[in-house]
């Protein structure tokens, strides 16, 4: 009858002791399970960032010489320029 009755009191003493472990456990869980993959992944993810921001900056010049020989393309006045040039043998095109 003893046994039991110091089992009842400990499980007693852990019911009344739950309001305070449950968030201790809960803040090591969160603590270990989600904060520290998250700042390492931050910091991974900002490490990469400059990496990204110098391919973006080389692809938006690309694009915007891109662009510029895309609108000369379609100007005709270009284009005749171009074909006359072809064709003149001393043109600077030719060489």
């Amino acid at each position: 009858m003893r046994g039991t009755r110091v089992v009842r009191r400990a499980g007693r003493a852990i019911l009344n002791w739950a309001p305070v472990w449950v968030p201790v456990g809960l803040g090591v869980q969160i603590a270990l399970l989600g904060l520290r993959p998250a700042l390492q992944e931050h910091r991974r993810l900002a490490s990469e960032e400059s990496v990204l921001r110098a391919l973006h900056a080389e692809l938006s010049a690309e694009r915007t010489e891109l662009d510029l020989t895309l609108r000369a393309q379609s100007d005709p006045l270009y284009l005749e320029r171009e074909r006359r040039s072809l064709l003149d043998p001393a043109g600077a095109l030719r060489k």
